[in-house]
């Protein structure tokens, strides 16, 4: 993510709130995938960069005990694991969601 694509961000959210929330879905599309969006040293490094800065606020994974990556390495790097994005102004994911009621509107 680079900082100076902050405001482009700001802009499609419709929002100036302090700081982005990010989400990591769970993979739903294919129940066998491994891959993640987002590598718990990415998370790490995009806290360490940004939240200080007041640029994002967290990074909130939806647990999966499918991905290559454990939920305590994602907890250890410094995010939220939970089921709920709802507070997620920007959901990551390797595929789209299988079903359509899983994209939550808006995001």
């Amino acid at each position: 993510m680079r900082s100076h694509g902050i405001p482009w961000l700001k802009r499609e959210l419709g929002t100036t709130k302090a700081g982005i929330v990010l989400g990591v879905m769970r993979e739903t599309h294919n129940l066998w995938e491994r891959r993640a969006p987002l590598c718990p040293n990415h998370v790490e490094s995009l806290l360490d960069k940004y939240s200080s800065t007041g640029k994002l606020q967290k990074v909130i994974i939806q647990p999966s005990n499918t991905r290559v990556f454990s939920n305590s390495q994602y907890e250890n790097a410094g995010a939220v694991v939970q089921e709920d994005l709802e507070e997620a102004d920007l959901i990551l994911g390797v595929k789209r969601p299988l079903d359509e009621k899983d994209v939550l509107p808006g995001k």
